[in-house]
């Protein structure tokens, strides 16, 4: 069983030493959290992911161990795992961003790479148009169809941890790729299937 500290504690072990970048750094388990320019959002959210990280076995999903929180950008996974301050007040909702941008680096894995380019192959075959950024894809469409397998393993991972019914109301809320998103929550099971049938499932074990 996980043992839930105050928050505040994980704030003394804040690194003397500044990193490259400028900020601060803090030790949680399994990662590190580098704050970009250690602003009070940016801490706020830094907090409230600690906290999560108490809450939920994150473990199944740590694919890369340095995440950098910096106000004003938008979250992306590389070359550093990045989130910006926008949910420092819905925690399932940075989760969900958390997730997901671990789950582009466990699809970029290499000895990921060939199932990745059947699963997609499939996904083309099932969905033979997509829409483009403005109607709820993604900006590209090959990062449309990526976006199928990450959203649908980011929706895997949050049913896990919080329960399939209050993932999809997470998913629901979520207010980017709204066509891909919708098609997590309508195809499901078709989804789920291709990322199976790919090896592309993440495993799953509770400490």
């Amino acid at each position: 069983m996980k043992h839930h500290l105050p928050p505040y504690l994980f704030f003394l072990l804040l690194s003397a030493a500044a990193v490259a970048e400028g900020g601060e750094v803090l030790s949680v388990e399994g990662f590190e959290i580098h704050l970009a320019g250690v602003n009070e959002r940016e801490k706020k959210v830094a907090e409230v992911l600690i906290d999560l990280s108490q809450k939920h076995d994150l473990s199944p999903w740590l694919f890369i161990n340095r995440v950098r929180i910096e106000s004003g950008v938008i979250p992306h996974s590389h070359p550093i795992l990045t989130l910006n301050t926008r949910y420092i007040e819905k925690s399932t909702q940075l989760l969900a961003v958390f997730l997901h941008e671990q789950i582009h680096w466990f699809l970029a894995a290499p000895e990921n790479r060939k199932q990745m380019k059947d699963a997609l192959s499939e996904l083309r075959r099932m969905y033979p148009e997509v829409p483009n950024a403005r109607n709820g894809g993604a900006a590209s469409d090959y990062s449309t169809y990526l976006h199928l397998l990450v959203n649908w393993l980011e929706f895997d991972a949050l049913s896990k941890l919080l329960g399939q019914s209050e993932a999809q109301e997470v998913i629901a809320k979520r207010d980017i790729y709204e066509w891909i998103y919708g098609r997590v929550l309508e195809d499901s099971s078709q989804l789920k299937s291709i990322a199976t049938r790919h090896d592309l499932r993440i495993a799953h074990e509770c400490r």
